[in-house]
């Protein structure tokens, strides 16, 4: 009788030890159930995530890779523990990723005051609870030390009036122009959030994505940080992956909620690039732009999320004009936007140095969200003369420094002999000469490639040019 007991419990030892070892999980694979893979081999701790981050895994990731850091209950069981959160990597800049959760984590309002009626992100309940309960349930201290503090903007609406607002996060909902740029370029792949297990079981609506030609992920709503068509609502993407900034739900509702945050893996190449502006060499971009030759095509930077000639976020294609000194002119396949040259309509002249768009274009906003930081640290500054026009006597005006630019006519002369070559079908563009009067400037005809002129503050669209150092 002792000799069966003792063996019996030695049987119920040995499995409490085997069950221990495998934390009693599974290996199935989806959402709410990431499986042992997910876990970077890092072991949960109690108060927080996996407890340390996989920062050869991050530093190596390509935009659209997972990575797997902190823990958060998502299998809708609560007695096997905590389950590792799955982030996709959607931006880097040197030293540190842009993260956004995989599935929608949870399911709550943007605001549960119903007393609250305008969408104010740095005021609002969501905003609390991720950089509160969240981040503190979610995360180790060790996760939590790699994880910074961000200067976030957000617009909002009040009293039909757009006004933009800062906050300091560590967590934060994604802006309508974030995904627009980070998730919108791979063709609604990442657009599309699936729900855990246990946001599903809150009831919330799933979309049948089967007749997506793209994706047919099943997905459900999640909510973004800024207004939409009014102070109430909050812009959202819906579970086809839709994104408008005229489609929102009400602050009070309850939706899908998928995290993002910014993850240091390099805290010296870091700060070395926000402090000093030191860039780290890209091998990839190296490769690419060294071989280049007069003719061949090269894709470098993203369409602005502004653009009303695409509507959508691509890779910008530029035709080598000229290779000279170790640079090569680039110039845009297409338009790339849609803009005036000179919004100031109480001008009473107008050339290229004045122009609202010249500072545009060589300013951070476009220069920063257009390029990436060693895409942008490839653009030459260059001395761009502009020729009088002795056709209308006009001034080109004084010489520039730029970054970016747009075509003069003799540049256009020069590089296409036959002009039908330098037009494009979808659309007129600037160039930068001065013509016919004083706030007139010259333009090529879509189809034709002969020069037109137009006030300088109507819209057309616009093809830059510039100088890159390619070796």
């Amino acid at each position: 009788m002792r000799k069966s007991l003792a063996m019996l419990l030695s049987v119920v030892l040995a499995l409490t030890l085997l069950l221990a070892a495998c934390g009693g999980k599974g290996t199935q694979n989806g959402p709410g159930e990431p499986g042992e893979n997910g876990s970077n081999g890092s072991s949960q701790s109690e108060n927080g995530g996996s407890g340390t981050v996989d920062t050869q895994k991050l530093a190596e990731a390509k935009c659209g890779d997972t990575v797997t850091v902190g823990a958060y209950e998502q299998d809708n069981n609560k007695n096997n523990g905590k389950e590792p959160i799955e982030w996709i990597v959607v931006t880097k800049l040197p030293g540190k990723a842009l993260v956004v959760s995989k599935y929608v984590l949870e399911r709550m309002p943007f605001e549960d005051n119903d007393e609250v009626n305008a969408v104010k992100y740095p005021d609002s309940t969501i905003r609390a609870w991720l950089n509160g309960d969240f981040y503190e349930e979610a995360f180790s201290d060790a996760e939590k030390a790699m994880i910074p503090l961000t200067n976030i903007v957000t617009t909002y609406i009040e009293d039909y009036q757009k006004y933009t607002a800062n906050s300091d996060d560590r967590v934060f909902l994604l802006s309508y122009d974030e995904v627009n740029k980070y998730l919108a370029s791979h063709e609604n792949s990442l657009q599309i959030a699936s729900p855990t297990e246990t946001v599903k079981a809150t009831g919330i609506y799933v979309w049948d994505n089967s007749g997506n030609e793209k994706n047919t992920t099943p997905g459900v709503n999640w909510m973004l940080r800024d207004s939409a068509d009014s102070t109430y609502r909050a812009t959202k993407v819906d579970g086809s992956g839709y994104l408008s900034r005229d489609y929102g739900d009400d602050i009070n509702d309850r939706n899908g909620v998928r995290p993002a945050m910014w993850i240091v893996y390099n805290e010296e190449e870091m700060t070395a690039y926000e402090r000093d502006g030191v860039v780290p060499e890209d091998e990839e971009l190296n490769a690419k732009l060294s071989g280049l030759k007069v003719g061949d095509q090269v894709e470098m930077g993203l369409f602005d999320p502004t653009s009303r000639v695409y509507g959508n976020v691509h890779a910008i294609v530029w035709t080598v004009l000229e290779i000279k000194d170790g640079k090569a002119l680039l110039f845009a396949d297409g338009a790339i936007n849609y803009l005036p040259l000179n919004d100031d309509r109480e001008a009473d002249t107008c050339y290229w140095e004045m122009c609202s768009l010249r500072k545009y274009l060589n300013g951070d906003e476009f220069l920063d969200w257009t390029f990436t930081p060693a895409e942008r640290a490839k653009i030459a500054l260059t001395s761009v003369h502009t020729a009088d026009d002795s056709t209308w006597q006009r001034p080109g005006g004084p010489d520039t420094e730029d970054y970016v630019f747009l075509a003069s006519k003799e540049e256009i002369e020069t590089y296409y002999p036959d002009k039908k070559d330098a037009a494009i079908e979808e659309n007129n563009y600037w160039l930068r000469s001065a013509d016919f009067v004083e706030d007139y400037m010259a333009y090529i005809y879509a189809g034709t490639g002969g020069v037109g002129s137009n006030n300088a503050y109507a819209y057309s669209g616009i093809r830059p040019m510039m100088w890159v150092e390619i070796g």
